[in-house]
């Protein structure tokens, strides 16, 4: 994935004093939850412009991320403890998989997010755990790469009419059933074309004959 910093990032990672964060975003059917690893609310670009990030403090953790030069698929554990119980029947109705996910690496200078946060992973949700006490209910949402994609097999047919869900108009497998019985005349001889059969004669043969 093809991903770039700002002047601003790459300078504020390299001061004296870093300030960093975790922000993820949840695209869930429902509505998109932002939240990132402090406290109170931060606002910074986020895909489809500002958005506003709700912290979480050390209520919200996410594993580490990890690539290789390699074209394989790494995925990521998104982790919200401290819930209380009443949200996890919310949590349950909502569709996650497949929705896309989001971590961001922030930095925070003199109050402010330094534009702009670094896209650390983007993929789709895949599993979610919970683990409910009874009082509070910690909440586990894995994601997979978007690599997790090439791992997928592509149900497509050499049939006329798969090739029209691709192009109406294509005309290049309209034979197709034609040919799986057809009997095809190849290099067999010229009476099997039509041709006139050639006449060999025993001289003919003899004179084939090297001794």
């Amino acid at each position: 994935m093809t991903r770039s910093s700002t002047t601003a990032f790459n300078n504020a990672v390299a001061a004296a004093t870093v300030d960093p964060f975790f922000a993820a975003k949840l695209e869930f059917e429902n509505g998109t939850t932002n939240l990132w690893t402090g406290v109170g609310d931060i606002s910074f670009e986020a895909g489809s412009g500002s958005e506003t990030f709700t912290g979480a403090g050390d209520l919200a953790q996410v594993s580490a991320v990890e690539e290789s030069a390699d074209i394989a698929s790494s995925g990521i554990t998104f982790t919200l403890s401290g819930l209380n119980s009443s949200l996890i029947s919310l949590v349950l109705s909502e569709n996650y998989q497949g929705r896309n996910a989001t971590l961001y690496l922030g930095m925070i200078s003199s109050g402010s997010v330094v534009a702009n946060p670094y896209i650390l992973f983007r993929g789709f949700m895949d599993t979610m755990n919970i683990n409910d006490s009874g009082e509070t209910a910690i909440i586990e949402v894995k994601a997979e790469n978007r690599l997790v994609a090439l791992q997928k097999a592509k149900i497509r047919r050499y049939t006329n009419e798969d090739q029209k869900l691709v192009d109406s108009t294509d005309e290049g497998f309209a034979f197709i059933n034609d040919l799986q019985d057809k009997t095809i005349t190849w290099g067999t001889g010229k009476a099997d074309q039509g041709l006139p059969t050639a006449q060999v004669t025993e001289e003919d043969i003899y004179a084939s004959i090297r001794f």
